[in-house]
């Protein structure tokens, strides 16, 4: 009997969603995924809320592309006078098996700050728009892909004439979460979510 028990615990232990189930922290999923090691950054302490109208995103869960359309509304608990940056990556540009893009900037966003009305008092709307937000959209025959958000947390008001910033309002191939945040001295990431999606194969 106990031979059996062990052999059905080992049994949900390795299967997918047993392992969604019983993971409890967004650190450990960042891990899981192996997001920190594709992107070069430290786990997030914290789960970034995220809602796509009135989807909310559950981490690492994968979502139908299309209610990406709208907006994304985040929630983070904010330190009055700070500034944030949001940045939504795509590690698995153009695929997974070969990410030679890596990583594809789908938002970017700094200067954020606060506003009572909105969840957990982080305003993406009173920042400053660097990325456009772009829905998510994997190639179709590219499998599964990552879709990472992250907030960091700035030291100060980042320059919004900054040539090395607004470059990236055309140029999103390649783009280097690490090498952003080191050169603009971001700490974090402060709060992190993901999900992930791929193109509808026909059945």
């Amino acid at each position: 009997m106990r031979v059996l028990l062990v052999c059905v615990a080992i049994a949900l232990l390795s299967c997918p969603a047993e392992l969604q189930r019983r993971r409890r922290t967004v650190a450990e999923a960042f891990n899981d995924f192996q997001i920190c090691r594709d992107l070069n950054i430290s786990a997030p302490e914290t789960m970034l809320e995220v809602y796509y109208g009135n989807e909310e995103i559950k981490t690492g869960e994968e979502i139908y592309a299309d209610i990406t359309v709208e907006f994304p509304e985040v929630g983070f608990a904010v330190e009055p006078g700070c500034y944030y940056t949001f940045i939504i990556v795509d590690p698995d540009s153009p695929s997974a098996y070969d990410p030679f893009w890596r990583s594809y900037l789908m938002a970017l966003y700094v200067n954020i700050g606060s506003s009572p009305s909105s969840l957990g008092g982080l305003d993406l709307h009173t920042g400053f728009e660097v990325a456009t937000h772009i829905p998510t959209s994997p190639i179709p025959g590219t499998g599964i892909h990552r879709y990472v958000l992250l907030l960091f947390k700035q030291p100060y008001g980042i320059s919004t004439i900054d040539e090395n910033l607004l470059c990236f309002q055309q140029f999103r191939l390649n783009f280097r979460v690490d090498e952003f945040m080191c050169y603009y001295n971001l700490t974090g990431p402060v709060a992190g979510n993901f999900y992930l999606s791929q193109f509808p194969e026909r059945t």
